[in-house]
């Protein structure tokens, strides 16, 4: 239940973020549904969270957020996605520490700092690298 509470929190915060421009301008965002790509497998963490966010929201923008499984490649498949849709504001991804760290480890068709904005921390966690106490290896580099 602390759960859900703290997403109805955040999905209020983007509300109050997203509404200067409303008024600024006179458009109404969202006009249509908004799709967000979960670059996890359905019925895991990512996507049960990114489920509760897309719901909790639907009242406030009056337009639901479709959620839409796109796994594979440690997430590299979804941000793939994204980067093909068109960025018109209606296409977003929600997605884990990956997003950056997948690029150190193969080649992928993105770059995470110059190709996304992050709009949303959800959640945050600790990510380590550890190596045996007698390896050469004492630093990331």
């Amino acid at each position: 239940m602390r759960m859900i509470k703290k997403l109805l929190i955040v999905a209020m915060l983007v509300g109050i973020i997203m509404m200067p421009g409303n008024l600024i301008y006179g458009q109404s965002y969202p006009s249509s549904p908004a799709t967000m790509i979960v670059a996890w497998a359905p019925g895991g963490v990512a996507d049960t969270v990114a489920r509760a966010l897309a719901e909790s929201t639907r009242s406030h923008f009056g337009q639901p957020i479709v959620v839409q499984d796109i796994p594979g490649a440690g997430g590299a498949q979804g941000a793939y996605q994204l980067i093909k849709s068109k960025p018109d504001g209606y296409t977003m991804i929600f997605t884990t520490a990956s997003l950056v760290t997948q690029p150190h480890f193969e080649n992928v068709p993105y770059k995470p700092l110059e190709d996304f904005i992050t709009v949303l921390q959800v959640s945050a966690y600790p990510v380590l690298m550890v190596v045996r106490a007698d390896s050469p290896f004492n630093t990331y580099k």
